[in-house]
């Protein structure tokens, strides 16, 4: 994914992915700074909001997490 983005850095999609990544082993700052990079490249993306909220969640950033998974739902009220 890192080489991915090196040869495109406005793919967004890589940017997510890497994000969940990164949280998956438990780099929080690194996988909030990749999906919150996702996010403001697209920001209609309901997927990389609520992603995004994930991250914040493990984290242990509620507050934030739950304004992310609002926002997701604010674009896509049926989103999972």
């Amino acid at each position: 994914l890192t080489r991915a983005i090196m040869a495109d850095d406005k793919n967004a999609d890589a940017k997510a992915l890497l994000g969940m990544a990164y949280s998956q082993k438990g780099l929080h700052p690194q996988a909030k700074r990749a999906l919150q990079t996702a996010v403001e490249m697209v920001p209609e993306n309901a997927d990389f909001r609520c992603n995004h909220g994930v991250v914040l969640e493990r984290a242990g950033e509620f507050p934030a997490a739950a304004a992310a998974y609002q926002a997701a739902l604010h674009i896509n009220p049926h989103h999972e």
